[in-house]
């Protein structure tokens, strides 16, 4: 029976994922007409709002920030502490077994990062909302983005004010990254964050928390199992039987997948009814928009050592369950997926 632990950064993205969000834009009323320099009027020659450019991208090569803070990365303990922890996990560095159980605290940094948006608003201070991301109406239709390299979400023009908070909400993410070592494989892995099984969403049966293989051109091939290997032939692909240990949602009564548990699920952003279970986070934005600046926000995933594991056969590959393997298979072995809030730069 595995443990699937839940990391301090991921519940900490939930409150607190876009609190370091400053300005972005997509869909929204630009006033008048946009000149090159940057500047525009109205059809009465005031001064218009000035473009204002949202990018995103995923950064390699840095730790995501696990809490309310605007360090550019999180430190890791690189000793352990002098009495034995009851788990590892990914606030210890590379080679520590700071629980005893055999397993080596291990980390993987994925090849690839894309993120699933069905909406992103600003919200001004008077009650105007301004998408950046317009709702798509169901998940189902969600804007995917390949933050791999950095894609420009939205340019646009947006109204000078005070815009109070932000919000979102947010399919799925997906990495790829290698897995197994008889062969080593290289895999898509999508992780869903929102539950797309209800009628107005189509049914889809994919729950918070469901771990999924995707193919080269795009497609689900399955769920990843409880106990069994992460290989295609051992994938789950009747999603009226998927076997889901992440327990049961009180109030639409889903069972939740291999990432997360009830102290992630059950926080107040998620309580929304027997009808749907979305993604969903509201935060603080004070951002000032002022005609006569123009503004390129970036938001950046720093998804360095964003998959954590204990490596228990010391081959450094994540390989659950195979060929007997211990890594996220054995009794009490740690492993999770990280999903950190981005940072926040503004040019």
């Amino acid at each position: 029976m595995k443990t699937i632990l839940k990391t301090g950064g991921t519940v900490v993205c939930l409150t607190a994922l876009l609190l370091m969000m400053h300005s972005c834009g997509k869909s929204g009323g630009a006033v008048g007409d946009i000149s090159s320099n940057g500047t525009g009027t109205n059809n009465n020659g005031a001064l218009a709002p000035a473009p204002t450019a949202v990018k995103m991208k995923a950064d390699f090569t840095t730790f995501g920030v696990p809490g309310l803070s605007r360090a550019a990365h999180a430190a890791k303990l690189t000793s352990c502490p002098s009495t034995t922890t009851a788990m590892d996990g990914p606030g210890f560095a590379s080679g520590l077994d700071c629980d005893g159980d055999g397993g080596i605290t291990a980390f993987i940094t994925p090849q690839s990062f894309k993120v699933a948006l069905k909406r992103l608003s600003f919200v001004r201070d008077n009650g105007d909302r301004v998408d950046f991301v317009p709702d798509q109406g169901t998940l189902e239709h969600s804007l995917v983005y390949d933050l791999s390299s950095e894609v420009t979400i939205s340019q646009m023009a947006i109204s000078a004010g005070t815009y109070a908070s932000v919000q979102a909400e947010i399919y799925y993410y997906e990495i790829r990254m290698p897995i197994n070592s008889g062969p080593t494989v290289t895999q898509s892995i999508r992780v869903y964050l929102s539950d797309d099984d209800f009628p107005g969403e189509g049914g889809l049966g994919h729950h918070q928390g469901d771990i999924t293989f995707i193919d080269a051109d795009g497609n689900e091939m399955g769920w990843a199992g409880v106990g069994t290997p992460w290989t295609v032939n051992a994938l789950q692909t009747d999603k009226a039987l998927i076997s889901r240990p992440g327990g049961t949602d009180s109030e639409t009564g889903h069972q939740r997948g291999l990432f997360g548990n009830a102290g992630l699920w059950d926080q107040a952003a998620f309580m929304q009814g027997g009808g749907r279970d979305m993604f969903l986070i509201t935060a603080p934005l004070g951002l000032t928009v002022s005609a006569d600046l123009t503004q390129t926000v970036t938001f950046i995933f720093n998804v360095k050592d964003s998959w954590f594991y204990e490596d228990f056969d010391g081959n450094g590959r994540f390989n659950p369950c195979e060929n007997g393997a211990n890594d996220a298979c054995a009794q009490n072995a740690e492993w999770a997926p990280i999903f950190n809030l981005p940072a926040l730069s503004i040019q």
